[in-house]
């Protein structure tokens, strides 16, 4: 498996001359649609506002209340005609079994596009990056849709393995793994595999806003090997089915942090689940999570956490299918900007919502979750008809730690930053000359220091070339070059989209 493989990179849809052409031709009219569903989405905003207004966050909305936020979700059918999405939901049955069973759903994450249509389809419930409750109306919009707020320490197992606060026992953290799991670090921009600023930073924080889905962008889970027991608390007990809950803890009192979670996550969301009118006229909303944890390329379903399998509550499948051909919708990395704006060029986008029939935990999956999460994933997997691939947000991480910048943006090569690890990989031996390594890295640094300095001193690493425009794509040729164009014998130039993914994790490993 090649690195332009990775579920986190997108290369099958280059910037061609048929895309040049759409773009000349649809970009005078982004301006308008983006000032139409602008405008929509300011109306949410302001009607979930003042339907929230005085309404504990604690407390179900009610039913009024709650039908008035049912009414504006259809204003995100304008938000999704402005962005040239054509949307065919199918299984809508389904639903109506999910909330009658009082169900969990879950959705595979490919795109911040996935939160505009999760909200049009049934206005849920979700969780939500506790400083999304701090955004101007926008905070209270989200808080209409009884949101769950957590640090962002929380959603991030590496924040507390650096010292941050915030349970070690939380499942939504993920603490195990199905494997047989998008929708963002630091506000909107923890979504993405690429940047927020600018107008893509304003599509991320109004998809945030609208859904009040978690930060996709944290650590994935551990090992599948050892699922866990059941949902666990924060002191490391088991909490039995019917075992009373304590309340949140609120935390500084702030407006707008009047609900954000203190205590272990876990808790607070199977209070939510188990309380009378979850999923009820004028009650809780239907909570919807994505197990996968973060965004990729959509051509496969990423491990599973089992923060939305540890509740003890049928699950509801909600597989997103974008039919795409020109550009895709998902998040990978790269120019997030650029990817929008190819999105925003084309003639339609189509996209199909199909639920799956509600799937029953059975006694043993109740006490293995993994196992439960593992049977949904699977389900999933055949319905979006793409394999189930063994990478998670780790490996992302990883890569960026690796220096890799994501996809060049003419859609055909990857590129990494000038001196990234990465590059180490693009240069290397054939079978055979691997004895002679010590004798002639000796000599290419003796070169080096003739001509003012150690070669392994240079910025870009040893025998590696960077792109005149600092990309820090790899050259190509057959053999190496020296930091300072001197040929180093015996190299072959490698592209950087046909590292071995194996020998970039395993360079990701050691430099952990």
């Amino acid at each position: 498996m090649k690195l332009k493989d990775s579920p986190f990179v997108e290369l099958g849809c280059p910037f061609t001359a048929y895309e040049a052409a759409k773009l000349l031709i649809l970009l005078p009219w982004v301006p308008l649609r983006l000032g139409l569903g602008g405008a929509a989405l300011v109306l949410i905003a302001v009607i979930n506002s003042t339907v929230a207004w005085g309404v504990p966050c604690d407390q179900p909305l009610p039913a009024w209340r709650r039908n008035v936020v049912l009414a504006a979700k259809e204003l995100v059918g304008v938000v999704l005609w402005a962005m040239g999405f054509r949307v065919r939901v199918t299984g809508r049955q389904h639903l109506a079994a999910a909330l009658q069973l009082r169900a969990v759903g879950v959705f595979n994450h490919a795109s911040w596009v996935d939160a505009f249509l999760l909200v049009w389809l049934m206005a849920p419930s979700g969780v939500s990056k506790a400083d999304n409750a701090q955004l101007p109306v926008i905070g209270t919009a989200i808080r209409a849709m009884q949101t769950v707020f957590i640090p962002y320490e929380k959603l991030s197992k590496l924040r507390r393995m650096e010292g941050a606060s915030g349970s070690s026992g939380d499942s939504l953290a993920g603490d195990s793994a199905a494997s047989a799991t998008p929708g963002a670090g630091s506000s909107a921009a923890a979504m993405s595999s690429g940047s927020s600023a600018g107008l893509n930073g304003f599509v991320a924080s109004a998809a945030v806003a609208t859904t009040g889905e978690a930060a996709a962008r944290q650590p994935a889970a551990a090992s599948p090997e050892k699922p866990s027991a059941g949902a666990r608390a924060g002191n490391g007990s088991t909490l039995a089915r019917g075992t009373p809950l304590p309340d949140p803890k609120p935390s500084s009192g702030k407006p707008g942090d009047d609900f954000i979670v203190q205590g272990n996550v876990t808790e607070v969301l199977l209070q939510r689940v188990r309380h009378p009118s979850y999923c009820r006229p004028g009650g809780y909303p239907i909570l919807v999570m994505a197990p996968e944890g973060t965004t990729a390329n959509g051509r496969g379903l990423l491990r599973f956490r089992t923060g939305a399998f540890v509740l003890g509550r049928p699950v509801l499948p909600i597989c997103i299918k974008y039919k795409f051909r020109g550009a895709n919708p998902a998040w990978t990395m790269g120019d997030a900007r650029w990817n929008f704006l190819r999105l925003m060029c084309q003639w339609h986008n189509d996209v199909e919502l199909e639920l799956l029939p509600p799937v029953v935990p059975s006694e043993l999956e109740l006490r293995e979750p993994a196992l439960f999460a593992a049977r949904v994933r699977s389900a999933m997997a055949t319905c979006l008809q793409v394999p189930l691939v063994e990478a998670s947000h780790d490996d992302y991480l990883a890569l960026r730690k690796l220096g890799l910048k994501g996809v060049s943006w003419d859609g055909r090569r990857l590129e990494a930053a000038p001196g990234a690890p990465l590059l180490q990989l693009c240069k290397r031996r054939p079978a055979g000359q691997e004895e002679r390594g010590a004798e002639e890295q000796k000599g290419a640094g003796q070169v080096g220091r003739r001509r003012g300095g150690p070669l392994e001193d240079h910025p870009n690493g040893p025998a590696c070339d960077v792109g005149g425009d600092g990309g820090g794509t790899a050259a190509k040729g057959e053999a190496g070059e020296g930091a300072w164009g001197r040929s180093v014998p015996g190299l072959v130039s490698v592209r950087l989209e046909d590292l071995d993914l194996a020998e970039v994790m395993e360079l990701a490993a050691k430099l952990a």
